[in-house]
C-alpha cells in the first residue's frame, strides 16, 4: 500500500479500527438476524474504542472495499447448524470453511465464506476475522424474524455481546 508521508498517522489509526458487521436479508425471515442484531448493537459499540457497527444487509461484494479500512472484523450472520434456534456459534473463517458445503446458496450472495475467500485472494480482508452465527428457526419470503427468535432476542444479544467483548479484549 502506498500512502503519503503526511498520512502516516492515519495508517496507524486504521489499523486500530474494528468493524462489527451484521449481514442478512430481512425479507427472508430469520436470515435477517445479523442485520437486526447490528442495529441493536449500535448504542453499545458504535464510535467507541475505534469500533464501527454497520448493517451490511445483502450488500455482498460491495463490502470488500469497506473491509480494507479495518484491522479486525466481526461478522454476525444467520446459520443453520441443526441446533436449537437462537444458539450462537463462534467461527474463524477456517472453521466456517469446514462446516459450509461448497455449493451452499445464501440469500445474500455471495455468502460470508465466499466473500471472505475473495477478500483474502485480493488482499482486501484483514487477518483477524471473527464470525458469530445465530441458529435460525426458519427461512421464508416474509419480512421479520420468527416468533421464536424474537422471544429469545435478549439472550441472543447477551451471548453476542459477550463474544464481542471477549474478542475485543484480546490483543490484536
Amino acid at each position: 500500500m502506498i500512502i503519503k508521508a503526511d498520512n502516516l498517522h492515519q495508517k496507524e489509526t486504521v489499523k486500530e479500527k474494528v468493524l462489527i458487521l451484521g449481514i442478512g436479508n430481512v425479507f427472508c425471515k430469520d436470515d435477517g438476524i445479523g442485520s437486526v442484531i447490528a442495529r441493536n448493537l449500535v448504542p453499545f459499540y458504535h464510535g467507541k474504542n475505534g469500533a464501527d457497527v454497520l448493517d451490511g444487509g445483502t450488500t455482498g461484494l460491495g463490502l470488500l472495499y469497506l473491509f480494507q479500512e479495518y484491522a479486525r472484523i466481526i461478522i454476525i450472520d444467520a446459520v443453520d447448524m441443526q441446533a436449537e434456534a437462537g444458539e450462537v456459534f463462534v467461527f474463524s473463517p477456517a472453521d466456517l470453511q469446514k462446516v459450509v458445503p461448497a455449493r451452499v446458496v445464501s440469500t445474500h450472495q455471495p455468502g460470508v465464506l465466499q466473500l471472505l475467500q475473495l477478500g483474502k485472494a485480493t488482499d482486501m480482508v484483514p487477518e483477524e476475522v471473527l464470525i458469530l452465527g445465530v441458529q435460525i428457526k426458519e427461512l421464508g419470503n416474509t419480512y421479520g424474524l420468527s416468533e421464536e427468535l424474537l422471544q429469545k432476542m435478549p439472550v441472543i444479544e447477551k451471548k453476542i455481546r459477550r463474544a464481542i467483548e471477549a474478542y475485543l479484549s484480546c490483543d490484536a
